[in-house]
């Protein structure tokens, strides 16, 4: 009986190690699943564009404005009164961190008819320092249309609507908390001249663009364990500790008692009468305890030494049933020695 509870023992021990040895797999792949190293992502500084168009109009003396011959910023107006435009076009170029500026700022006036032609009237380059720009022009509408005329005339087709544009393209160089950063800004002002309708049409005059500039920061990964705070590699480190106790004791264990665990070993009456045949008696019948003083031994070697003082044979008794019982002894006057084994 003590050898079966021995065995049941050591497989109970066995299933523990196994799901240890899962357990800490797991573990190790949960490991490695968190990233070292985290990234964190920022805004360093942001930079950005501002253009803004103003203009007034100068018209004929009229009734409809009540003899107002200036229009700031109108949507629209009508070409009849219309004579002169004036733009004046602003620019800024901003950053939330100091910045040193400069910059081209080009500027061009176009006239055409949408799809079939367009021409520059005129082209300007202008240097700037610092974080704005200006520019301003004067456009006489009435020349404008008569270009038109002698454009139109030339080509041989007359078109009911015709538009001139001012083009303005600000390149910038900026130095931002040590990085460069070299971008244009074209944006532009039109004035659709309807002549069906009688109107001249006025565009989008405000212009914004903002940028953001990020950065990375790179940093360990920690584990927070609540006793302890680790880094991922300090973690996947330590996790692999358990596998690797665990698989360190169930190969021990499973070498050493391998017959046992998987019940393939020779039972342990099968080693002794192998070992210790010359010195064996096997009887039938066992003998009668009733008159006698039984001293039980832990181990069958403690049987074999007393056998040997006494220069005697060891007696071996087995019964069968569920379990075989197998008792040895060794008798010297009314003292019996025994040992016993139950085996599955």
């Amino acid at each position: 009986m003590k050898n079966i509870l021995k065995v049941r023992k050591l497989r109970l021990i066995s299933l523990i190690l196994i799901f240890a040895v899962v357990a800490s797999i797991f573990t190790i792949a949960y490991a490695y699943r968190i990233p070292e190293v985290v990234t964190k992502e920022g805004i360093r500084f942001k930079y950005g564009h501002r253009a803004t168009y103003d203009y007034n109009v100068t018209l004929a003396p009229n009734i409809l404005y009540n003899n107002r011959t200036f229009l700031e910023n109108p949507n629209t107006t009508f070409l009849k009164l219309l004579r002169d435009v004036n733009i004046s076009y602003n620019y800024e170029f901003y950053s939330t961190a100091p910045s040193n500026v400069s910059g081209n700022l080009t500027a061009t006036v176009i006239v055409g008819q949408t799809p079939l032609w367009k021409k520059a009237l005129d082209y300007k380059v202008i240097k700037f320092s610092g974080s704005t720009a200006t520019f301003s022009t004067y456009l006489n509408i009435s020349k404008i249309l008569n270009f038109t005329k002698i454009i139109s005339d030339e080509i041989g087709i007359q078109a009911s609507k015709y538009y001139v544009k001012l083009v303005m393209e600000p390149k910038v160089r900026a130095s931002i908390k040590g990085e460069t950063v070299t971008e244009s800004y074209p944006t532009s002002f039109t004035i659709d001249l309807d002549l069906t309708s009688g109107l001249a049409l006025f565009s989008q005059r405000e212009f914004h663009s903002e940028t953001p500039v990020t950065y990375e920061e790179v940093s360990k990964n920690y584990v927070y364990l609540g006793f302890a705070t680790l880094t991922v590699s300090q973690f996947r480190l330590i996790s692999a500790i358990p596998l690797i106790a665990s698989l360190t004791l169930l190969g021990s264990t499973i070498i050493a008692n391998r017959g046992r665990i998987l019940g393939t070993t020779s039972a342990e009456s099968e080693r002794i009468s192998k070992r210790y045949r010359s010195i064996l008696v096997n009887v039938s019948e066992a003998p009668s305890e009733e008159s006698m003083t039984v001293i039980d031994v832990k181990q069958f070697k403690d049987l074999v030494k007393v056998a040997e003082s006494l220069a005697k044979p060891i007696i071996h008794f087995s019964t069968s049933g569920q379990s075989t019982k197998h008792i040895y002894f060794v008798t010297d006057g009314d003292v019996l020695y025994r040992y016993s084994i139950d085996e599955e």
